[in-house]
């Protein structure tokens, strides 16, 4: 199943002593993203994590389109911030 490899993949990461995730607004579809934010609530590892959050995708890259991408993307994610936002 697609979660549980997911989750295996991030508690490795963990494990070994990562600390940064990071996504993107087009990451399949946002599967990838909702995933991720699963897995963050899940473990309860959001103060733990530095969560990169990648936007700005064309044909959007206006300030509407860049603040919409931010939006969604932290909603997939369960989270009410990025640590850091790449445009």
């Amino acid at each position: 199943h697609s979660c549980s490899r997911a989750a295996a993949v991030c508690d490795d990461w963990i494990e070994r002593g990562g600390s940064a995730l990071a996504t993107a607004y087009v990451y399949a579809g946002g599967w990838q993203e909702k995933l991720l934010g699963q897995w963050i609530e899940s473990r309860g590892v959001r103060s733990e994590v530095v969560l990169i959050v990648k936007g700005a995708h064309t044909p959007h890259c206006n300030p509407r389109g860049l603040t919409d991408q931010l939006l969604v993307s932290l909603d997939r994610l369960k989270t009410s911030h990025a640590d850091i936002y790449i445009m």
